[in-house]
């Protein structure tokens, strides 16, 4: 048990720094997941008129086609304006996807 207990607690903190990160990018709502391995941030203060974006699917897939970000637009989960982010991966990746995500957005 304390392999399991290592893990969640590596999942703990690399949520906790994804939400961090995310709620540092001015617009951008994040709860805090429970028992999950990804974000699910309210990205609709930065959509519509004027913006990079009009939707979610619109701002997932700026997103992958200019700056190599892979999220999944919340309309999928029927929450538009959303978008998923997995942080099942190495700390230094998710700062690294979320520095590159603030810069795209600013």
């Amino acid at each position: 048990q304390d392999a399991v207990e290592t893990m969640r607690q590596a999942f703990e903190r690399r949520g906790k720094l994804m939400c961090d990160m995310l709620r540092d990018i001015p617009g951008v709502r994040c709860a805090t997941p429970r028992g999950a391995f990804y974000a699910f941030p309210d990205f609709s203060q930065l959509l519509g008129a004027g913006r990079v974006a009009q939707t979610d699917g619109e701002l997932g897939a700026f997103l992958l086609d200019k700056h190599d970000i892979a999220v999944v637009p919340g309309g999928e989960f029927g929450a538009p304006g959303h978008l998923r982010l997995s942080f099942a991966t190495a700390e230094a990746e998710i700062e690294k996807g979320l520095t590159r995500l603030k810069k795209a957005l600013l």
